[in-house]
């Protein structure tokens, strides 16, 4: 090594000899290899500089190893040197390939003078592949064809998108732009589908063609509605360029172009009455999940933006009321829970985590999750029921979902005597056709001498327990909140003759109490539990929805009076065993199983 006295001299020298002239800032000038002086680089010089440079504006660029992934890096004009990250999980020759292709695609932007407007693109290009991989390059071509080309003071498609899901776009005209529910959902469309093929197009410049870029671009596996969700978005961005933008005059999407479903096609799934409840009485399912099931099967609430968002403010237990505010139809409404449904809600809240929704999941937030409809499967297989047309999927029949539950009591109902009134006050379908596809299922029901839903209080062992120890005695779900067997609520425990109803067969209520029969009008109910169908509504069970069309339903002539020993309910709920009516053969014979 010099010695330190030496290197120090060595870095005191001039950088340039003593005979060539010194630079001066003064002046701007340098000396060039001839002695000369020349001109100081500015920024247009040095951009023509680096546009004449075939070794660093070619396109053509090298390929280093960071760390776990491979980086292209190109040196590109009017925008200079920009590294591109590859997949980590590639090998050399692919992460090679891949530089190749970035940079044809880079010569043939910068030919067209659209490296600018291009760059999202290459930067989309370096980690995609299959179809959208394709899409970016038809997007290349569409710039390069002079059908993308973007001013710097002209709006693209991106900037109308990005200010409608950020919420700008709601602040500045709040008459006209409604506030998204999901913003994430949103987002996630525009980021993977859209944005990336059709991002920097000039609204102006915008064209059907472009549309149905992004719609050949979506991925196989989407279905039908899901692909009319995408449609939607271009649709409402181009929407808003007409209005209240005004930056054109009309959308270049016609009418009609968003594909549609087939809605109603496909037959859907639901629970039997003695299936569902099979399902809340099974002790090996963890009981929130039992309770949340019961409660949609009894009250029809849509599952994850109704019923599992309900907080315990929305129930107003001394009057029995419930209400929904906030739902999807944006129209709020509210309804007085079924009897058995509210008992079971009073005891369920002593039992149920400290919180304010109603169902919450072992993570802490509400129900049902993101995996609602694959565990409701599961506990059906684990609850024994096996039914097959629960599980298959086909291009005709969908497996049961979890907002099939829904549908459940929407069937069980219709089937039981309900109005189309009383089924929409709870449901908020707004017209006959919307239930008209529950009309059939329901009629099987019928023919299958299925019942009603068993109380749910009684229904769950834990919450019937939990009654049992509060009211000392036997639980017959007759009293306000939590049951109880005290003489003096004028309940009556459960007999065989009783169908779970409380009372003794023949011997009527008291006015105003709470233990009366069926409801008036329930014609496969009173059927089947024995009970001649009233003209008269003096018996109805309270708490039981009113008909608002002054009409009653009919009653008594599509179910066969059914003998007293194989009645639906009989000793189900009065501490006997559960009996379920199955029709079976082809002789319309009755048993009864355990």
């Amino acid at each position: 090594m010099a010695p330190l006295a030496e290197r120090r001299a060595r870095a005191k020298r001039p950088l340039v000899s003593s005979s060539a002239p010194s630079p001066s800032r003064s002046t701007g000038r340098r000396p060039s290899a001839s002695g000369d002086a020349e001109p100081a680089p500015t920024d247009e010089t040095s951009r023509a500089h680096l546009a004449a440079d075939p070794k660093r504006a070619n396109g053509k660029g090298s390929l280093r190893r960071r760390r776990d992934s491979w980086e292209v890096r190109l040196s590109l004009p009017d925008v200079g040197r920009r590294a591109f990250a590859l997949p980590g999980r590639w090998t050399e020759a692919t992460a090679r390939s891949r530089m190749d292709l970035l940079s044809e695609m880079a010569d043939r932007l910068s030919a067209a003078r659209q490296i600018a407007v291009g760059l999202p693109l290459l930067e989309r290009a370096a980690v995609s592949e299959g179809q959208i991989l394709a899409g970016v390059r038809n997007a290349i071509d569409l710039l390069c064809r002079g059908e993308g080309g973007a001013k710097q003071t002209e709006a693209t498609f991106a900037d109308i998108a990005n200010a409608w899901v950020s919420g700008e776009l709601r602040k500045r005209y709040p008459d006209h732009v409604k506030p998204l529910e999901d913003v994430r959902k949103y987002r996630s469309n525009f980021d993977l589908y859209i944005l990336p093929l059709v991002g920097q197009v000039p609204i102006r410049q915008f064209k059907i063609e472009h549309a149905e870029l992004v719609m050949r671009n979506l991925p196989q596996r989407h279905s039908v509605g899901m692909r009319g969700k995408i449609a939607l978005r271009i649709n409402r961005v181009l929407g808003f360029a007409v209005y209240p933008l005004k930056l054109i005059e009309s959308s270049p999407i016609p009418r009609g172009w968003a594909p549609k479903g087939d809605r109603g096609a496909k037959a859907y799934a639901y629970l039997y009455p003695d299936e569902e409840s099979r399902l809340i009485g099974c002790t090996k399912i963890p009981l929130v999940f039992r309770v949340y099931y019961a409660f949609l099967c009894r009250e029809g609430m849509r599952c994850d933006t109704e019923a599992g968002e309900l907080e315990w403010s929305d129930i107003d237990f001394e009057h029995g009321v419930v209400r929904l505010d906030e739902n999807k139809t944006k129209r709020p409404r509210a309804w007085k829970l079924s009897p058995d449904t509210l008992r079971a809600l009073c005891l369920w809240r002593k039992l149920a985590p400290k919180g304010s929704f109603v169902f919450v999941g072992s993570a802490g937030g509400h129900l049902p999750g993101r995996s609602g409809a694959v565990d409701l499967r599961e506990r059906l297989k684990i609850a024994g029921i096996k039914r097959p047309e629960l599980f298959e999927h086909s291009a005709r029949r969908q497996r049961i979902r979890l907002h099939d539950l829904r549908a459940t009591f929407v069937t069980v109902r219709l089937a039981n005597g309900w109005t189309e009134t009383q089924v929409m006050d709870r449901t908020g379908h707004t017209t006959s056709t919307e239930l008209n596809r529950y009309r059939r299922a329901a009629r099987t029901l019928i023919d299958l001498h299925q019942s009603d839903f068993a109380p749910m209080d009684l229904a769950i062992p834990e919450l019937r327990a939990l009654a049992e120890s509060e009211g000392g005695g036997a639980v017959d779900g007759s009293s306000g909140g939590a049951a109880s067997g005290s003489k003096k609520s004028g309940s009556h425990p459960p007999t065989a003759k009783g169908g779970g109803h409380g009372r003794s067969k023949g011997k009527q209520p008291a006015a105003g109490g709470t233990d009366a029969p069926p409801r008036v009008g329930h014609g496969l109910g009173q059927e089947l539990a024995g009970e001649p169908c009233r003209s008269d509504r003096s018996h109805e069970t309270p708490g039981d929805p009113p008909d608002r069309d002054g009409l009653q339903p009919p009653g008594g002539s599509f179910a066969p009076a059914i003998p007293e020993a194989s009645r639906p309910g009989h000793g189900s709920w009065g501490g006997q065993r559960s009996v379920a009516p199955v029709l079976r053969g082809g002789g319309g014979g009755v048993n009864v199983i355990g």
